[in-house]
C-alpha cells in the first residue's frame, strides 16, 4: 500500500469520525 493510499484512508477514517461526533451532538441536543 503506497503511503498516498494511506493518507486517503485515515482522512476517510477521520471524516467518518468526525461525523458521528456531529450525529452523536445533534441527538443529544434533541434530547435535551
Amino acid at each position: 500500500m503506497s503511503s498516498r493510499d494511506t493518507q486517503a484512508i485515515q482522512g476517510l477514517k477521520s471524516t467518518v469520525a468526525e461525523g458521528k461526533n456531529w450525529y452523536v451532538a445533534v441527538l443529544e441536543a434533541i434530547r435535551l
